[in-house]
């Protein structure tokens, strides 16, 4: 298996429960799951995402996805880089998790056209949550598996024994 094929992997897997968790979240607070994939819409589109039906949540869908990739990517260049993170990616798939939600929180959703929604630490920790788990948890174990498994890389366990 190529790079390419576990970032792929890795990042559609992490796509795909991150948006069915969140999907669960907002519906459960009163947002249909079109209504959530029209608001990412809306981060490249504006207001106008939310009138334009189930074309619009599927530009949202493309969108997240690929988000995910980008996120999957960044991921795999962080563990070549630093071995150490495909050798605990437990703990660095978590902190890379927080890290993704914060510098989409804090930087790429205030520069786009999305709606301004009001802040709330109940939201940002539960968002927060979800992106350490179903992003960045995800795709830290997908990739290391799919590494070793297809002789990637060897691997080490930190601690001998």
């Amino acid at each position: 298996m190529n790079t390419a094929a576990i970032i792929i992997i890795s990042g559609c897997t992490s796509a795909v429960i991150d948006i069915v968790t969140t999907m669960v979240i907002t519906s459960a607070q009163g947002m249909p799951p079109r209504t959530l994939l029209q608001f990412i819409a809306s981060g490249a589109l504006g207001d106008r995402s939310f009138e334009g039906g189930l074309k619009t949540a599927f530009v949202g869908l493309a969108l997240h996805f690929s988000i995910a990739l980008a996120v999957s990517s960044a991921y795999f260049a962080a563990s070549v880089s630093f071995p150490s993170v495909s050798h605990d990616a437990v703990a660095f798939g978590l902190l890379f998790g927080i890290a993704v939600h914060v510098f989409m929180s804090g930087v790429v959703v205030p520069l786009s056209r999305t709606p301004k929604v009001v802040f709330t630490i109940r939201g940002f920790l539960i968002q927060l949550a979800v992106n350490a788990v179903c992003v960045g948890l995800v795709i830290a174990l997908m990739q290391t598996f799919l590494s070793v498994r297809f002789g990637q890389m060897q691997y080490r366990p930190i601690v001998e024994g």
